[in-house]
């Protein structure tokens, strides 16, 4: 009995220490986790809610075109979408500081980090097109046209680069949890994984 009674409390004193340690990861429950379904949710929406704006100026602009819209006209309304994008770059960095913040997994902090020097870097860009916008030659049409081109180009390529941030994160051992919390909805039907589809999706 007294040799039983030490052999259990010697596995007891072994098998405590890992239990506690298994405790102290992230804290998800892996793509389960509400918290990391939210942030996911945050993540896709920011990132899907700025495609569609993209989208939406190039929409715009092909019509214009088709129009047969003067330069000027052009410029003056592709100037206003321009500080719309600007904006709601600015605005995409600031859900992310303060509605997701860090995600709840390994790497968290590093993932976090990630994010919010892609966004940086993207809205940097869209401040260098409005001002590209800004100096577009309205007065000449063929220099106008030409250079519109490259302009309409580089939203077309932040948008694409946009569409794969998602699969960016593949570097972060969080990465499993964050795919799987894409797949789930957030607290009172948010949407993310219409989100997250539309974030990804190839567009045109």
């Amino acid at each position: 009995m007294v040799i039983q009674y030490s052999i259990r409390m010697t596995v007891c004193a072994l098998v405590l220490p890992l239990m506690l340690l298994t405790g102290c990861g992230s804290g998800s429950n892996g793509g389960d986790s509400q918290e990391l379904i939210n942030w996911t949710g945050t993540f896709c929406g920011v990132g899907s809610s700025l495609r569609d704006d993209l989208s939406s100026t190039n929409d715009v602009l092909r019509v214009q075109l088709q129009q047969g819209l003067s330069p000027a006209e052009i410029k003056s309304s592709l100037a206003e979408n321009m500080d719309e994008l600007v904006a709601q770059g600015d605005k995409s960095i600031q859900r992310l500081d303060n509605e997701a913040g860090t995600p709840p997994v390994d790497d968290g902090t590093e993932i976090a980090k990630a994010v919010k020097s892609k966004y940086s870097n993207i809205n940097q860009q869209l401040k260098d097109l409005r001002a590209k916008v800004q100096a577009l030659p309205a007065a000449d049409v063929n220099q106008f046209t030409a250079a519109l081109k490259p302009i309409s180009q580089q939203i077309a390529d932040i948008s694409r680069d946009l569409a794969g941030s998602l699969e960016e994160l593949k570097q972060y051992s969080g990465y499993s949890d964050i795919k799987e919390a894409s797949t789930k909805e957030g607290e009172y039907g948010t949407g993310n994984v219409e989100a997250c589809k539309n974030l990804q999706e190839v567009r045109q």
